[in-house]
């Protein structure tokens, strides 16, 4: 059989459909090869309450629901490991998502400001000072934890309500 004999459109077809099924089988394999696993395994995790994968054309976003956790910093940086062991080099973002009420108000209208002001600054103890203040003035319990790439991991608690934050250095 020459080359001549063959027909271009048969060609064609086969090109396409064989194209077509590497790419189902790509979107299979990110679907029950990775995605699916690392969701159970995020899932499985002591501190979550409930978790989710939303895909964007430049990466994906892990967005958390936290139980009640005394350490933020540990918890994320768990988080952050086991994310990155399936996802390797390709680019995430984890995001953590808090209920709306009380503490979320109380964070953007006043806490936020002396969280930014502190990365700014470097003005920690000053920072330090004005949330006792706040934590004392509306009867809530504030803790802030600082890692060594000097990111920021809030915890605030009133009642039975919690709300955590992270802030990340601009270095990062």
């Amino acid at each position: 059989m020459k080359f001549e004999d063959l027909d271009i459109k048969l060609i064609a077809i086969v090109f396409i459909l064989s194209f077509f099924l590497l790419l189902v089988g790509q979107q299979v394999y990110k679907r029950y090869g990775i995605d699916k696993p690392l969701l159970e395994d995020i899932k499985q995790k002591s501190y979550i309450k409930n978790a989710e994968i939303e895909k964007f054309a430049d990466g994906i976003n892990i967005k958390v629901k936290l139980k009640k956790i005394e350490s933020l910093k540990d918890c994320y940086k768990d988080l952050d490991k086991t994310v990155y062991k399936y996802l390797k080099n390709k680019p995430y973002e984890i995001t953590i998502i808090n209920d709306k009420g009380y503490l979320q108000s109380l964070y953007e209208d006043k806490i936020k400001f002396f969280l930014f002001e502190a990365q700014k600054t470097g003005e920690y103890v000053k920072m330090k000072d004005s949330l006792d203040q706040i934590s004392k003035k509306y009867d809530l319990k504030i803790k802030i934890e600082i890692d060594t790439d000097m990111n920021l991991y809030l915890i605030m608690e009133k009642d039975n309500e919690a709300f955590y934050e992270i802030l990340f250095s601009k270095e990062k």
